[in-house]
């Protein structure tokens, strides 16, 4: 016999639920028989007590993303459907009618000005919901994050290429102003005859000097002759930089990347390492760049995850993460993590090397990009809650693809 259709003989109640206005009201009829049992009591009152808390969660009949970066908003419940948006990790949506037993692994949402149905693997939804949000450190009085359309998703990428235009053309504008200033600067020094050997305002004197000089080690480059400057970039073992002078107190001044900086002479050599040969590392200068762009990444570790963000310091995404530190070392990538993973050239396991780009999948679509760190190592845009770290490169299952940029 089926236990639960026979319940209100079994119980002798007969129990009337109703939901109004996200309250709710529970009603008994009289007991029809007097021999109720405790465990029929007990189960009365578990099934009371779960629809309370149901109906009385924020939650109630809304949910979040928990996907690792976005899962697809879909026309259907099918998975090949069309696309019509993108639900990004932590972000709100409202549950509409109740999937039916064929769509049992879909939801039917609308979030922003985004409708269409996702896949249940990848949402929390009604109390499930309210304890992913605690657990995730959500502000649940804060507006939360909604989907984007592609249109809206187009808008936002072509609205943040412009800001980055924008910017660039500043910084150029900047650039040149400050070049017609050194150069200035350099005829009055000529004229003026100085000697070849300055002094600092915190009475730090420097000599001249113009040399190439080799990094015995990975090492910061920072702003000034301290270690208590701020860190501008980063050189891995072996990298050439020009001496342009020698620190009285045990730093030299160098050329990096068109500027003025410092390193301590500790990690600076006259002589040239050997090459490592192309046999071992597959191309030597591609290995190298990779390394540097490594330790370059690896500064930034801590730092926030923002979504749409592409700024190492105050926030950036996964992709925003990777075109960030190849566009420092002058190479131009695509934005998103799909074009990034397909941009390149698709490797194996065995021939991945710092540098190279690994993608993670869900349901057979990429949904993260992170930079191949070496030793079993990735460095990231994680989340909103992790920010930039460093893991291992199976920390969220197999990778998907791994693609090489610089050959």
């Amino acid at each position: 016999m089926n236990r639960w259709k026979y319940m209100p003989c079994m119980l002798g109640l007969a129990l009337s639920i109703t939901l109004a206005s996200g309250k709710l009201d529970l009603q008994a009829a009289p007991a029809s028989r007097a021999d109720i049992s405790m465990e029929d009591l007990n189960i009365q009152g578990m099934i009371i007590s779960s629809v309370e808390k149901e109906v009385a969660s924020p939650f109630y009949k809304k949910g979040l993303s928990t996907a690792q970066d976005c899962v697809y908003v879909r026309k259907g419940p099918s998975a090949d459907s069309e696309i019509v948006g993108k639900l990004y990790a932590n972000a709100g949506f409202e549950l509409l009618e109740e999937e039916t037993a064929a769509q049992a692994d879909w939801k039917h949402i609308r979030s922003g000005n985004c409708e269409g149905y996702v896949s249940a693997d990848y949402v929390v939804t009604g109390t499930d919901a309210e304890d992913y949000a605690k657990a995730e450190e959500l502000d649940m009085d804060a507006d939360l994050a909604t989907a984007l359309t592609l249109e809206e998703e187009q808008e936002q990428i072509a609205r943040q290429e412009k800001e980055e235009a924008e910017a660039e053309s500043e910084t150029e504008t900047e650039t040149e102003a400050e070049t017609e200033t050194g150069a200035k600067k350099e005829t009055q020094e000529a004229e003026a005859d100085e000697t070849t050997e300055a002094e600092t305002s915190d009475g730090v004197s420097i000599s001249e000097a113009n040399e190439s000089v080799w990094t015995t080690d990975g090492v910061n480059v920072r702003a000034d002759h301290s270690t208590d400057a701020s860190v501008v970039g980063s050189l891995s073992s072996g990298a050439e930089v020009t001496r342009t002078g020698v620190c009285d107190n045990g730093w030299s001044q160098v050329s990096y990347n068109g500027s003025t900086a410092y390193i301590h002479s500790d990690y600076l050599t006259t002589e040239e390492p050997e090459q490592t040969s192309s046999s071992d590392t597959g191309s030597s200068d591609g290995a190298s760049i990779g390394e540097q762009m490594v330790a370059f990444g690896r500064q930034f570790l801590g730092n926030p995850y923002v979504y749409g963000g592409t700024s190492l310091t105050n926030g950036a995404d996964c992709s925003g993460y990777v075109q960030s530190i190849y566009s420092h070392f002058g190479y131009s990538i695509p934005r998103t993590a799909t074009a990034q993973l397909y941009y390149g050239r698709q490797i194996s396991m065995d021939e991945l090397r710092p540098g190279d780009l690994v993608g993670y999948a869900y349901g057979g679509e990429i949904q993260h990009v992170a930079m191949y760190a070496g030793d079993g190592k990735v460095i990231h845009a994680s989340t909103e809650s992790t920010g930039i770290i460093e893991s291992d490169i199976d920390y969220c299952g197999t990778p998907y693809i791994l693609t090489r940029i610089i050959e």
